[in-house]
C-alpha cells in the first residue's frame, strides 16, 4: 500500500500537473535552445514563475550536484508519480531528454483535461446528492429523533457517497500491477478499454524510444513494459522477453503474449521485416492513445450519468419516504 500512500500524498499536497506541465515545458524549450540541464534549472530558478519555481525548488539541489535529473525526481515520489521518472529516465538513458519532457507535459495535460471533464460532469449530480441527503432527512430524521440522530444518518450517507470511490481509486494504484486485478479491471466496460489503451501507448511509445535508440533488447522490453503501468502486460511482456537474449526477434518473443492485441504483434512483424520497426511503434502509440482518449471521453461522460441516475433513485426513495410519512401523520391526526 506504500504506492497509494505516496499516490494521495502527491494528489493531496504535491504541486498539481498544471504546475509540473508547466515546467515540463519550460525544461524542454530551454534544452532544445541548448542549455545544459544545470543551466536550464538555474534559468528557471531566476525568474519570477512562482509555480515552476516552487516545483524547482524539490530537486534544483539535486540536479546542481550533478545528480540526474530522474534520481532527482525518484527521491521525492511524493511530488512526481512512477511513471514520470520512468519516462524522464528513459529519455536521459536515450539522450532525448527534450523529447521526454514534451512527451510528460502532453501527458499530463491530457490526463488533467480528462479529469477535469470528468469532475465537471460529476458537479451537478453530486451537489444533487448532497441536497437530497441533507434536505429531506430534516423532516424524516431531524424533526423526530433529534440533532444527534440526523448528524448520525447525515454522517453515514456521506461516507457511502464518498468511501466507495475513493476507495477504489486506491485499490487501483495499491494493486494495478498485479496481473489478476489488471485482467479484472479490463474486463469493466469502457473503463477497461481506456486503461489498456493508455497502458498500449505507453509500452509502444517507449519501446520504440528505447529501440531507436539501440538499447539492449531484453531491456528495452523490460523498460518499455515497466511504463504500461498496468499488471497483466508487464508481467507478461517481461516473461517472453527471455528469448531475446538467444538471438530471437521481438516478433517470435512476443507472439505467445496474449496481453497484447493481435494488431500490436502485426506491426511489431511488418516493422521488423521492413526494418522499420520504430516507426511502425511509433505509429502503434499514436493509434492506441488515440483509442484511449476517445474510450476516455466515453468514460467522462458515462460515469455522471450513471451517478446521476443513482441520485435520481435515492432522491425518488426520499420523496417517497417523506410523502408516506405525511400522509401517515395526516391520518394519525384526523
Amino acid at each position: 500500500m506504500d504506492r497509494a500512500r505516496q499516490f494521495w500524498r502527491r494528489t493531496l499536497r504535491g504541486p498539481n500537473a498544471t504546475r509540473r506541465v508547466a515546467l515540463y515545458q519550460e525544461l524542454a524549450s530551454l534544452l532544445s535552445a541548448g542549455f545544459g540541464i544545470r543551466q536550464a534549472v538555474a534559468n528557471l530558478q531566476a525568474q519570477d514563475r512562482v509555480g515552476v519555481r516552487g516545483v524547482l525548488g524539490i530537486f534544483a539541489l539535486q540536479v546542481e550536484q550533478g545528480e540526474p535529473l530522474h534520481l532527482a525526481m525518484a527521491s521525492h515520489p511524493e511530488a512526481f508519480a512512477p511513471l514520470e521518472t520512468t519516462l524522464m529516465r528513459i529519455g536521459e538513458r536515450t539522450g532525448r531528454h527534450v523529447e521526454a519532457l514534451r512527451e510528460l507535459a502532453e501527458r499530463l495535460d491530457a490526463e488533467r483535461v480528462l479529469r477535469t471533464q470528468l469532475l465537471s460532469g460529476l458537479a451537478y449530480p453530486l451537489l444533487i446528492a448532497h441536497i437530497a441527503l441533507v434536505m429531506p432527512t430534516v423532516p424524516l430524521v431531524l424533526m423526530k429523533h433529534g440533532s444527534g440522530t440526523w448528524l448520525l444518518v447525515v454522517g453515514i450517507g456521506l461516507a457511502v457517497l464518498w468511501i466507495p470511490p475513493l476507495l477504489l481509486v486506491t485499490l487501483y494504484v495499491a494493486f494495478r500491477d498485479r496481473p489478476g486485478f489488471a485482467r479484472a479491471l479490463e474486463r469493466i466496460p469502457v473503463l477497461g478499454s481506456t486503461l489498456r489503451n493508455g497502458a498500449l501507448a505507453r509500452f509502444a511509445g517507449a519501446f520504440s524510444t528505447l529501440y531507436e535508440a539501440g538499447v539492449d533488447p531484453v531491456e528495452t522490453l523490460d523498460e518499455a513494459a515497466g511504463t504500461a503501468l498496468l499488471g497483466s502486460i508487464v508481467t507478461d511482456v517481461r516473461e517472453h522477453s527471455g528469448p531475446l537474449a538467444a538471438g530471437e526477434s521481438f516478433t517470435a518473443a512476443l507472439g505467445p503474449c496474449r496481453s497484447l492485441p493481435l494488431d500490436l504483434k502485426q506491426l511489431i512483424a511488418s516493422g521488423e521485416e521492413s526494418g522499420t520497426l520504430g516507426e511502425a511503434l511509433s505509429r502503434a502509440a499514436t493509434l492506441y492513445a488515440e483509442r484511449a482518449e476517445r474510450s476516455g471521453k466515453t468514460l467522462a461522460r458515462a460515469v455522471p450519468m450513471i451517478v446521476f441516475l443513482l441520485v435520481a433513485a435515492f432522491v425518488g426513495y426520499l420523496a417517497f419516504s417523506a410523502i408516506g410519512s405525511y400522509f401517515g401523520a395526516l391520518e394519525e391526526f384526523l
